[in-house]
């Protein structure tokens, strides 16, 4: 990465307007990550009544089919600050309220019978996270009913007591999704699609139903490189955790209908964005990003990555959607915005590989081990070189020079040290973020 300061004459942040230096310098930044292989996806800016779109990538790699105006990303748990709004409107008309204790919908688990539906909204029942048990990822292409899932931890202990303590989890929103259908008399994803529809009065954003082919919907992937699509996951299972999916679009009208008095008050506006724990409130992250109040949420699912955030004194919204589930959309979120801003940020140098025969990746076959309890094994597979680090995934490096090497995942560069007599290489250096670790060739 290079650091780039960016000074943008003109008004003060909270009037700024997107000129072209802005424009172009986002598109060069978004460039430079899709030649590395580490995004691809759309951006989408609101400043005022300004709107700015960036894409870069493709929504169908294996046929180079670019993106287009209305594709749809799955939007992972940008979903929860949506279920979280249709709450709000229930605390707003006395239907329901805050402090309501989900025993009222689950009797017969005693030990929530003091968690709330803050609690669930915030993080902080102390119900274990579904998708964080051991047996999840065996049981992702496999249908499930609401009550089904529920059962997969209904009955764990409570990690923390009800209010005590932040530990995200996404149990919590499926309790939620079967609350709101017991609530509307509908199965969630029609209750969620209806209020979408008929309350956010929102186009372009709705449940990925199971089974259906949806035209609109691009495709996600696990890697860029070799354009692996990403793992099947059954939509049955994320519900009001992350089952929706969106454009860019819906999301910037969704954030201006958070801010809409004809939807949501001031104070019930409030009580949502009021911080429970750290910087959670209820469905949202808040707090300050570049020293600015925001408000915000990331989201991942299987072939996707995404996030939002909205700065409501400076009237920005920014949305980033990418069909690469692997996409650090943190760091790239937080560069983009210091753009804006005109604040320092990261220029992904663009790394070009080159090509080396079998004989020379032969060299650097075996384990290396940094310490004690993490090593590092390099293979050569038809020329092409893999390492995976202890209990990691194995990733592909690419070579830059005979000895150096990257990946296109992370900002991470791996250097061989050859052993002058043998011709075998029996050292290795690993650059990552501002630290170099060495490792050495073990049997």
């Amino acid at each position: 990465m290079v650091t780039v300061l960016v000074s943008f004459a003109g008004l003060p942040a909270a009037a700024q307007q997107f000129d072209e230096d802005i424009k172009q310098t986002i598109q060069d930044y978004l460039k430079a990550h899709q030649a590395n292989g580490t995004f691809s996806g759309e951006v989408k800016l609101k400043l005022h009544d300004q709107t700015a779109t960036w894409r870069t990538g493709y929504r169908y790699f294996s046929r180079l089919q670019p993106f287009q105006e209305g594709d749809l990303f799955r939007i992972g748990s940008l979903t929860k600050p949506v279920v979280a709004s249709w709450f709000g409107r229930r605390f707003q008309d006395g239907t329901l309220n805050p402090g309501s204790f989900i025993s009222a919908w689950f009797p017969e688990q005693d030990q929530w019978e003091d968690i709330t539906l803050s609690h669930l909204l915030a993080h902080t029942s102390g119900i274990r996270n579904y998708t964080a048990l051991p047996d999840f990822p065996e049981t992702l292409h496999l249908p499930a009913s609401i009550d089904e899932i529920i059962q997969r931890f209904a009955d764990l202990p409570l990690e923390s007591e009800p209010g005590s303590t932040f530990s995200y989890s996404n149990s919590g929103y499926i309790l939620l999704s079967k609350i709101m259908a017991l609530e509307t008399g509908l199965p969630f994803m029609d209750a969620i699609d209806a209020f979408i529809a008929e309350e956010l009065e929102i186009e372009n954003m709705m449940y990925e139903r199971p089974d259906s082919a949806i035209d609109r919907l691009v495709t996600g992937y696990t890697d860029l490189s070799t354009f692996e699509e990403s793992r099947f996951i059954h939509m049955s299972l994320p519900l009001g955790a992350g089952g929706l999916m969106a454009t860019g679009s819906a999301m910037i009208d969704f954030t201006e209908r958070m801010y809409d008095e004809a939807f949501l008050s001031e104070h019930w506006r409030r009580t949502l964005l009021d911080p429970q724990s750290g910087n959670y409130a209820h469905g949202f992250a808040t707090g300050p990003v570049l020293s600015r109040p925001s408000i915000g949420h990331a989201g991942g699912i299987n072939g996707f990555a995404s996030n939002w955030l909205h700065f409501p004194v400076d009237s920005l919204t920014v949305v980033i959607l990418s069909n690469y589930e692997a996409a650090n959309v943190g760091p790239i979120m937080r560069d983009i915005v210091s753009i804006v801003f005109g604040r320092s940020f990261d220029m992904p140098v663009v790394r070009e590989p080159i090509r080396l025969q079998d004989e020379e990746l032969e060299r650097f076959s075996g384990r290396f081990e940094i310490n004690p309890g993490f090593s590092i094994q390099i293979r050569n597979s038809e020329s092409r070189l893999f390492a995976q680090g202890t209990g990691q995934p194995e990733v592909e490096l690419f070579p830059e020079s005979p000895t150096k090497f990257f990946l296109r995942q992370l900002d991470v560069q791996i250097e061989f040290i050859y052993n002058a007599e043998t011709g075998i290489a029996d050292r290795l250096k690993l650059y990552q973020s501002g630290m170099v670790l060495e490792g050495r060739r073990v049997p």
